[in-house]
């Protein structure tokens, strides 16, 4: 009987760590869905915290905080070409032991746009780790991203 008791109350105090998981990852699915509905910089500016840095997937200097994502999005740097798309999968992630603070990590794809000449889109891949954190209303915000670039198949 103890050892039942004991068991039902391990069980009830894990049950809202894994509802808290699994917010985290829809979350993460949902801001993907929000880049191909409304695109990359409207989707970013939603979900991205005042103080946020995006360290890219290379061949871009960081962005610290959400004036200088800003700022790309009204130099032109930030939108994705018509036709092209950014979608990733979240796969792992960990959360704090309070809930504010959580890491999901995935596999993001790029493709192009069609060529004009009928050709096949080129297809980038790659890894990213992302950071989300609860800001004061209690809204879960990037606090960090950074991702890789996988090396390109070999033709």
């Amino acid at each position: 009987m103890n050892r039942f008791l004991v068991l039902a109350v391990l069980l009830l105090l894990a049950a809202p760590v894994a509802a808290a998981d699994d917010d985290l990852m829809a979350l993460d699915r949902s801001f993907s869905a929000a880049v191909a509905r409304d695109g990359l910089p409207a989707a970013y500016l939603a979900y991205l915290a005042e103080d946020a840095a995006d360290f890219g997937a290379g061949n871009m200097p960081p962005l610290y905080g959400r004036a200088a994502y800003e700022a790309s999005v009204r130099a032109g740097h930030a939108e994705n070409p018509p036709g092209s798309s950014l979608v990733w999968s979240p796969e792992h992630m960990r959360l704090s032991a309070d809930r504010t603070m959580g890491a999901v990590d995935g596999t993001w794809t790029y493709t192009g746009p069609p060529p004009k000449n009928g050709a096949k889109p080129f297809v980038l891949t790659g890894h990213y780790l992302r950071v989300w954190h609860k800001d004061a209303a209690g809204a879960w915000k990037i606090a960090d991203e950074m991702a890789t670039t996988d090396t390109p198949p070999k033709p």
